[in-house]
């Protein structure tokens, strides 16, 4: 297993998040909203004539897919800002759960799971550095530091995004494993 040095550390002041807090959405639609959230880190990729965005967020991450006027963006967060209209799906991440669609001429399927921290807060897939975002949050007194993992690989048919987040003050984490196709 592959695990890097988290790309950024944060010097803010700490809020507990709890798992049973996270929801995960589906939403299609502009992005705009994304400013109200917390983003730490960020990076840009071309997927099939495709603009995709990898976002860590404040304990949580998005995945943006834009290809001309249509778009769609996974978000798991304590809290969403979008227009409700905007939204094709959620689901609280309290519980292991998996969601398949077709939206704008893509295969999209979502998998989320729930998991004791044992030491394995590393991804399960090996990503290059430069498709990686890693980033470390301020530590609680008594616990591990709590770490958001994204990776993500890009096939000429398919886009795998897989991510981890810790909430060691729980005990757990949550991992997800997007799979993004085209139709």
């Amino acid at each position: 297993m592959h695990q890097t040095k988290p790309d950024s550390v944060l010097e803010v002041p700490t809020t507990i998040y709890r798992v049973g807090e996270l929801r995960y959405f589906l939403i299609a639609g502009e992005t705009s909203w994304l400013e109200g959230l917390r983003i730490i880190g960020s990076k840009q990729r071309v997927w099939a004539n495709r603009e995709v965005t990898f976002y860590a967020l404040g304990a949580s991450h998005a995945l943006s897919v834009r290809h001309g006027d249509s778009q769609v963006t996974e978000l798991l967060s304590c809290r969403g800002s979008f227009r409700q209209d905007q939204c094709l799906a959620e689901m609280a991440a309290s519980e292991p759960f998996e969601v398949s669609t077709v939206v704008h001429e893509m295969r999209y399927s979502f998998r989320l799971t729930i998991h004791s921290l044992l030491g394995d807060d590393v991804l399960l897939g090996r990503y290059p550095d430069e498709d990686e975002i890693t980033v470390a949050y301020p530590r609680q007194e008594k616990f591990a530091t709590p770490v958001t993992r994204i990776g993500w690989m890009i096939g000429s048919h398919a886009l795998r995004l897989e991510t981890l987040h810790t909430y060691p003050e729980e005990c757990g984490g949550v991992r997800t494993e997007s799979v993004i196709e085209i139709a």
